[in-house]
Parts: C-alpha cells; sequence; structure tokens
C-alpha cells in the first residue's frame, strides 16, 4: 500500500530593515506528490502560482504570530529589550506547534516531510525529527537556501525548492503587511502556549506535551 505522505512548506516573514515588531511564521499543508518536488521559481512573488495550489492541493495553511510579551511574569529582566525577529531559530521553534495543529484534525498520515526556506543548522532539523519520534511519527526535515552554487561554481539566488515553501515564503510576506491584531482572529492563527514561549526566551528545552498531540 502506498505511503500517505504529509508535505509542508514553512517560512517566516522576511522583514530586513523593515521597522515592525513582530514575526509571522507560516505552514503549508499539502498531500499532493508534486508538493514534494523541487522546482525553479523566479524571485519575483508571482500569486499565480499560489492560486494554482490553492486549486491542486487544497489551500490549507496554518500561521502564528510572534510578538513583545508581556515580561511581567516569567521572563529575566535579560529579555525585556528582547525582539522576536533578531533570532533565526524561530522558525523552528514555531513550525511544530503549527504542524501538531493540523495533526489533530488530519489521521492516518504515514510520513511527514518538512521544507524550511533559508539555511536551518543542523541541530534544529535533528531535534524536530527527533521530537516527533518520540511522538510517534516519522519526520523527515529538509532546508532550501536561496543561495546556492551553480554548476560553474557561480551564485544564484532564486528559489529552487518544493512549490509548498514558494506558497509559504508568499503567504508569509503577504500576512505580515497586514495589521496583527485583526489577522489574529483567522481562524488558520495558531496561538503558541506562553509555557513554550517563555521556555524558547530563555533557550530551554519545550516540553512535549505542550504540542498537544
Amino acid at each position: 500500500m502506498k505511503k500517505r505522505v504529509l508535505y509542508i512548506g514553512a517560512d517566516d516573514s522576511n522583514h530586513a530593515g523593515v521597522k515592525k515588531n513582530g514575526e509571522i511564521i507560516l505552514a503549508t499543508f499539502s498531500f499532493s506528490d508534486r508538493d514534494g518536488a523541487v522546482e525553479n521559481f523566479s524571485n519575483r512573488r508571482n500569486p499565480e502560482i499560489v492560486n494554482e495550489w490553492e486549486r491542486e492541493a487544497g489551500g490549507d495553511y496554518r500561521f502564528t504570530i510572534l510578538t513583545n510579551l508581556d515580561i511581567s511574569t516569567g521572563f529575566s529582566n535579560s529579555l525585556v529589550n528582547y525582539e522576536f525577529g533578531s533570532r533565526t531559530s524561530n522558525l523552528p521553534f514555531a513550525v511544530p506547534f503549527l504542524i501538531a495543529d493540523f495533526l489533530r484534525t488530519h489521521k492516518g498520515i504515514d510520513q511527514i516531510r518538512l521544507f524550511l526556506d533559508g539555511l536551518i543548522a543542523p541541530q534544529h532539523k535533528e531535534a524536530m525529527s527527533r521530537d516527533f519520534k518520540k511522538l510517534g511519527l516519522e519526520l523527515i526535515v529538509e532546508d532550501f537556501p536561496k543561495k546556492r552554487k551553480g554548476e560553474k561554481r557561480q551564485t544564484i539566488k532564486r528559489p529552487y525548492c518544493p512549490r509548498v515553501v514558494y506558497v509559504a515564503d508568499y503567504k508569509a510576506n503577504y500576512l505580515f503587511e497586514k495589521n496583527f491584531d485583526k489577522i489574529s482572529t483567522n481562524k488558520n492563527n495558531v496561538r503558541i502556549p506562553r509555557e513554550a514561549l517563555i521556555c524558547y526566551l530563555n533557550r530551554k528545552k519545550v516540553p512535549l506535551e505542550l504540542y498537544n498531540l
């Protein structure tokens, strides 16, 4: 019997030089085998590719908003001026909560293939796979940096990734431009437990039970 594979693309909102407090982390979900294949895309974001994916794969996604928290409880003084946008580990921290939210209503999955936009530290990829294995799920994690070397060792900077990653990049940046208070009521917004945020900001391991799977 053919394995039922879930393909996930995930990205954060790229906002270098933009003065806005906060970060969008977004994941797209698909059972279409096409979304497991790597493709070349233009640097220019194309809404037609997103529309095509929504028609073919169902358009399911989840996101979360990381913003500065009220630090009256649970935080060390060193985190008073912390901004989420300053950490490259935001994506591997937040995306397991988006996956967990999706899995609560989607059962019978044999394998999860998670594709992350950008270069992700090996220890973060290994930690995610290890955590989901403890939860009884096979999770394969791959990253797709935009900069890579071509056949002639030239630097190429353009999306070369599965379609779900391209769509996640588009949607994360689209939502980042919106008012966070307004999009916080979106049904696809996942609120990460406060206890998990406190663990993360204090560089502590997030307990698996907080994924609520």
